[in-house]
């Protein structure tokens, strides 16, 4: 009918005789219908072949998409290492600074009762003290270190106190010279690791020597704070070279044991 009508014509029909399911083709040709049978089964393995013929380029651009997935990955892991390593020292300096004020619990009073404070560490290269705590006014000191010989205390050996009217014996760290301050050294055993800056911004009210005596005791718990986590780094930083060491004497045996092996 669909011949007759639209001049083609074709459909899907199960045959009883042969028992499977064919398509079937009509073609009207004016003086006779040409009608034409295929097995469904020729016609689903050619789909089959096909779809198969395109299996190649699947495969090639999954492979395209792994590779650059990949790529993309390992990119991404490298850029994640390499801002690891740049937040790392920062991170550790922020480790000290949260330790060292978890130390300073004790002593909150005495330190909110100054108008400013600094908490300066000697670098192991003991050329320059970093600052490392820091409370109150910023813009005390100019730069985030000072070489040793900029403070007083470091070169007398004990605390010293200064005023607006001490022009001679004023430290250079100190770039305002409008207040009252006072620096304390930090020793600890005999050693000498870091300074304690204190400043008050009422001109009139100077350091006495109970104020001197206040901050020398100050000074001990937080000299033996830096101590105590100075010991800590060392030990930490011990036990990772030694764990290279076990690391790399294993890999020594190793390989004299395959040497010896092959001799």
């Amino acid at each position: 009918m669909q011949a007759i009508e639209n001049k083609h014509g074709q459909s899907l029909r199960f045959n009883p005789v042969t028992s499977q399911w064919m398509r079937y083709v009509a073609i009207d040709q004016k003086s006779f219908i040409l009608r034409v049978g295929l097995n469904n089964k020729l016609e689903q393995q050619e789909i089959v072949i096909q779809r198969l013929n395109y299996l190649p380029t699947f495969i090639a651009l999954f492979f395209v998409t792994s590779i650059g997935v990949f790529f993309f990955v390992t990119s991404l892991n490298n850029r994640l290492k390499i801002r690891y390593q740049k937040l790392k020292p920062r991170v550790q300096a922020k480790t000290s600074e949260l330790l060292l004020l978890q130390e300073f619990g004790k002593f909150p009073q005495i330190l909110l009762y100054h108008d400013a404070g600094r908490i300066s560490v000697i670098r192991s290269s003991r050329n320059l003290a970093e600052i490392k705590i820091l409370w109150g006014v910023e813009e005390w000191f100019e730069f985030g270190h000072y070489p040793l010989d900029a403070c007083w205390d470091l070169r007398k050996g004990y605390v010293h106190p200064q005023g607006p009217y001490d022009k001679l014996i004023r430290c250079n760290h100190d770039v305002n010279e409008q207040y009252n301050t006072i620096c304390i050294p930090l020793v600890a055993q005999g050693e000498t690791l870091g300074i304690m800056h204190i400043r008050r911004d009422n001109i009139c009210d100077e350091f006495d020597d109970n104020d001197r005596q206040m901050a020398t005791s100050l000074a001990e718990p937080v000299s033996l704070a830096i101590a105590n986590l100075q010991l800590r780094d060392n030990l930490r930083n011990q036990a990772k070279e030694n764990g290279r060491d076990r690391v790399e004497l294993s890999d020594q045996c190793i390989v004299h044991a395959v040497v010896s092996n092959n001799c």
